[in-house]
């Protein structure tokens, strides 16, 4: 079996996957695609989107306040008063544009996505590119605005033929509209692959029992014994942690387990236990 093609809320098949020792522990980078798109802005000197998440705000809420002309912590406010009101619907449909957005998509992934027609999913992404005018907006057709991340994409691929991951592995994006998706998707599977190196390494070198089971898209999951527990969640957040993107980005994963199954994943307490949810 993939499993990478479960879906994330499947309880159902993620019952069936059980700790052959204690339990199951958990490290995942979230958001991870959108965090790295933050970087890149900023290197661009457009940090607005890295002070959202460094302000510890919902990246969502803030960019559904920009796609309806609202004041951010006036949509806040209403989101947490009252879920599955407007702020809610609004809150689900940004989060599709802001994926959509870092996964390469464009009017006809919004038309599908959310039930619009191509006028209103046109204005939807005018209204997106507004909010975070760094990203920029490249077709084959029309090239991106001079300084935004697209342009800069643009670029280097025109005088290079390719562009660059942080850790230097080159990507040969056969579009504009795809390039955005392939640094950024690119750069996660890099981030992915030296952490996973990373924790191995120490694992194996302090002889621990624990050890690594599987990488789901963007999580470590172990396999571990109850009394290493403590050492393996004070570590392996270090161990995962890149420092020149958290300086920009907080990407250091909060620690899950589960002493029943993978579908019983939940936070790890501070105190040592989980917090039942």
């Amino acid at each position: 079996m993939n499993v990478q093609t479960i879906p994330r809320d499947d309880k159902v098949v993620k019952a069936a996957f059980r700790p052959k020792q204690d339990a199951f522990l958990f490290f995942d980078y979230p958001n991870i695609e959108l965090k790295l798109l933050a970087y890149y802005l900023n290197r661009i000197e457009h940090p607005s989107m890295g002070q959202v998440f460094r302000d510890g705000a919902d990246l969502h809420l803030v960019t559904a306040a920009g796609l309806h002309n609202i004041d951010p912590d006036k949509l806040a406010s209403e989101y947490i008063a009252n879920s599955g009101n407007r702020a809610d619907l609004w809150r689900q449909e940004a989060k599709r544009v802001n994926f959509s957005i870092v996964y390469g998509g464009g009017v006809p992934t919004l038309m599908e996505q959310l039930g619009l027609d191509a006028p209103g999913a046109l204005n939807l992404l005018r209204n997106y590119h507004n909010t975070w005018p760094g990203i920029g907006w490249a077709t084959k057709k029309r090239p991106a605005d001079p300084g935004t991340l697209a342009w800069w994409i643009q670029k280097r691929v025109k005088e290079r033929g390719y562009i660059t991951t942080l850790w230097g592995r080159h990507l040969h994006p056969h579009s504009p509209h795809v390039a955005l998706n392939a640094l950024c998707q690119g750069c996660a599977a890099d981030l992915m692959k030296w952490a996973l190196v990373n924790v191995n390494r120490w694992l194996q070198g302090e002889g621990l029992r624990s050890h690594l089971v599987n990488v789901v898209h963007d999580e470590l999951m172990l396999d571990v014994v109850t009394e290493e527990i403590p050492t393996l969640v004070k570590h392996i957040p270090d161990l995962m942690t890149w420092d020149a993107l958290e300086a920009v980005v907080p990407i250091r994963p909060e620690p899950d387990i589960s002493f029943t199954t993978w579908a019983g994943k939940e936070p790890y307490g501070v105190d040592g236990a989980a917090d039942v949810c």
